[in-house]
């Protein structure tokens, strides 16, 4: 029997559907990293709340591609608080500051 070594949630989306959320395989991570990256990037053009959703969409690209692939769709099924949820469970990412077994976002060590 297998183990599972790490931890998924469930998070419900603004139309009450519910979407499972886990760490990424190690190939979109990469890509994941570098979308959270641009919000220490001074000369990015893009808002914090652009980069979640980018980040968001890559988090959901692989069940739910027509979410991730549709940015005004997202932007409607997604409030603050579920979308960081996504984001440090998938990345493994600390952007609340409440729980010490994630890691720091990169720029904040």
């Amino acid at each position: 029997m297998a183990t599972k070594v790490y931890d998924s949630v469930v998070v419900e989306l603004q139309d009450g559907n519910e979407v499972e959320v886990k760490p990424l395989p190690i190939k979109r991570l990469r890509r994941f990293m570098e979308v959270i990256a641009q919000m220490d990037d001074e000369t990015s053009d893009k808002t914090p709340i652009d980069v979640m959703v980018e980040a968001a969409a890559i988090v959901l690209e692989k069940k739910y591609p027509h979410l991730a692939h549709d940015k005004d769709e997202l932007e409607e099924l997604l409030d603050v608080p579920t979308m960081v949820k996504m984001v440090e469970v998938a990345g493994g990412l600390n952007l609340s500051g409440d729980n010490p077994n994630l890691v720091s976002p990169p720029g904040t060590i």
